[in-house]
Parts: structure tokens; C-alpha cells; sequence
């Protein structure tokens, strides 16, 4: 669906197995060890992902959560996000790239309840929080940001898009689903602590906007730019 993909060095500013699945398998652009120009090639980020989340978050989260309005403290997790996917594609020194480039690097959060939520300490943090998540699922979807960077090195142009989709769980699970779930170790690695492409998504009743992007990468925003930009077409 990229017909010129193979006149372009594609780098993928990522170590995440999720967005190198959806860019080979789904989007074709396949991995190489080698210095493209076919395929994409992985470069780490050098960028701890250490900005201070307190300058992105109310200060007294519990008290405020119930007097500012949703949508300030989504614009504050928006920002922290796009942030640190651009301080991501800073890191990467794009002079040595071939002039027909593009590297793309993406930063994802989720948010609940007015906080970021980590990927769980243990077994027992991820219980609670899935259970947490069920309980509230009629008052609050849980939101996952992805912010991503697409930069196009032979018009020097930054393309930099932000989605967010929502996560409605189901309230009819039980704790004792919830505890296998967890004993299975499917989401003990991962933020929030689920995965909705394994049996974590048993746990969901219903998802609002990319699919993918709860998985990893914004597939259909991420497709129009890169159509855009390898094909010269704008969707």
C-alpha cells in the first residue's frame, strides 16, 4: 500500500516488539539488519524518558482530580506525551541518515482516575488496578495517549500527530477472572497491565477510536502520513 516504500531508509526510533510488529506485518515495511534502503532498521533512542512528570500533573491529584475539568488534566498527559516523543527524536542524530529518510519514534502513556498509569511493581499492584479499572468502567474509560514523530529528512519536515483511544472494561468480570488473569503474567510487564491483543482482552467490553493504538501505534494516522510523505498522496 506504500508503492515507493523501497526508495526510502525507513528507522524506527523504538525498541517496542509491538510497534516493530505493526510496521512489518501490518504496514509491509519489513526489518533489516542492514543499512536500509529496503525494510526499516531500529535505533534506540538516546533519551532516558526521565522529564519531570510533575510539571504535566495537578500537584494534589486527589483534591483537584474532582474540580478540574477532565479534558485540562488530558491536555497536561498530552503535552507530557508529545514531549518526550519529541525529546525521543531529538536524541537521534538524523546527519548520518541517507537524505531520503524517515524515522519515526512514538511515546505512550495511559490515564486513569487523573494519573499516569506505570506498568504494575507486582502481581499484587496489578490486581488492584485491574480491579480498579472494572469497578469504575461506568464512570471513567481508561485513555491511552500515543504521541508519534514522523520526520521526512529529504524536506526536513516534522510531522508530529497525538491519539487517544478509550478503554471501557467490563463491570461483569469477576475478582476471581481478574486473579487468573493476573496469575497468567500476560500484562505483568507492560503499563496498565494488560494486553488487549492477548487474553487481557477479555477483560474489555468496548474500545473508542485505533485499536492499534492501544497496541502500540496509531495504524490508520500513522499510514496517512507515510502515504503522504512515500507516495506523495494525502488522504
Amino acid at each position: 500500500m506504500l508503492k515507493n516504500q523501497n526508495t526510502y531508509s525507513f528507522y524506527l526510533a523504538s525498541t517496542s516488539p509491538r510497534r516493530i510488529e505493526i510496521l512489518s506485518q501490518i504496514l509491509g515495511i519489513e526489518q533489516t539488519l542492514n543499512e536500509p534502503i529496503k525494510g526499516f532498521k531500529l535505533i534506540k533512542p538516546e533519551f532516558d524518558e526521565d522529564l519531570d512528570k510533575s510539571q504535566y500533573t495537578p500537584q494534589t491529584v486527589s483534591t483537584i482530580y474532582h474540580t478540574l475539568h477532565l479534558t485540562i488534566i488530558l491536555t497536561l498527559f498530552t503535552q507530557y506525551v508529545e514531549a518526550t516523543a519529541l525529546h525521543k527524536f531529538k536524541s537521534i542524530d538524523t546527519s548520518t541518515l541517507p537524505l531520503k529518510s524517515i524515522v519515526l519514534s512514538a511515546d505512550t502513556i495511559i490515564s486513569f482516575q487523573g494519573k499516569v498509569i506505570e506498568k504494575p511493581h507486582c502481581k499484587e499492584d496489578q490486581f488492584v488496578n485491574l480491579c480498579n479499572f472494572i469497578e469504575n468502567s461506568q464512570r471513567e474509560s481508561l485513555k491511552v495517549i500515543t504521541s508519534v514523530i514522523v520526520y521526512d529528512k529529504s524536506n526536513d519536515e516534522m510531522n508530529q500527530f497525538t491519539e487517544i483511544t478509550d478503554i471501557i472494561f467490563d463491570d461483569s468480570i469477576t475478582q476471581e477472572i481478574v486473579k487468573d488473569y493476573v496469575d497468567s503474567e500476560d500484562g505483568l510487564k507492560v503499563a496498565g497491565g494488560f494486553k488487549i491483543q492477548s487474553i487481557g482482552g477479555v477483560l474489555i467490553k468496548e474500545i473508542k477510536g485505533d485499536y492499534y493504538n492501544v497496541v502500540g501505534l496509531p495504524l490508520n494516522s500513522t499510514f496517512k502520513v507515510l502515504k503522504k510523505i512515500v507516495d506523495g498522496m494525502k488522504l
